[in-house]
């Protein structure tokens, strides 16, 4: 190209998209293949259920009672997930100190989902049944952000042991000797 580097030398540049794309994939799948065993209890007991107990309740008060109507649980659905949303985007946002492109990635979802409710709390032109599929799967996705969000969160990672890769302890000396090293 002229400017004096080596065509064989020059590293393949890789675009911000996608570098957002495979920290995206690496947050998504880094508890399960890490094996997290805390990360997943608190995101099914802390986030789906006890984050989603208004859902829960009004699942189960529609289950007791029919003839009550799906409107509470519609109702439940459609608040819960811009609270997720919009209280893992703020985490985030300040969290990402050095990752912008995860930053610019939470205030883009924080405005989407904020639309989103916005839509479906006012414009009550929209079938019942259109609300429950997009009002559910908005709760997937904000379930799946937090993910996200707390894929690397320390308090989430289960302790690795520090003698595992080094085959003992660490205050032992190695065995072997430098002799005949030259440096």
């Amino acid at each position: 190209m002229g400017d004096g580097v080596n065509e064989s030398e020059r590293k393949p540049l890789v675009s911000g998209w996608r570098k957002l794309k495979l920290e995206l994939k690496d947050r998504t799948i880094g508890p399960v293949v890490e094996g997290h065993v805390t990360f997943g209890l608190y995101f099914f007991i802390g986030v789906v259920v006890f984050g989603g107990l208004g859902f829960w309740y009004e699942c189960a008060r529609l289950w007791n009672n029919p003839a009550a109507g799906p409107s509470a649980m519609l109702t439940s659905l459609v608040t819960f997930f811009p609270a997720l949303v919009g209280s893992t985007s703020i985490q985030m946002i300040f969290e990402e100190d050095e990752n912008r492109r995860m930053r610019a990635f939470a205030v883009t979802y924080l405005i989407v989902f904020a639309l989103l409710a916005t839509a479906l709390t006012f414009l009550e032109r929209i079938p019942t049944w259109v609300s429950f599929v997009v009002s559910g799967a908005a709760s997937l996705a904000a379930l799946w952000i937090w993910w996200v969000a707390n894929a690397k969160n320390p308090a989430f990672r289960d302790e690795v042991n520090d003698e595992t890769p080094l085959g003992g302890s660490v205050a032992q000396t190695p065995a072997g000797t430098l002799d005949g090293f030259k440096s």
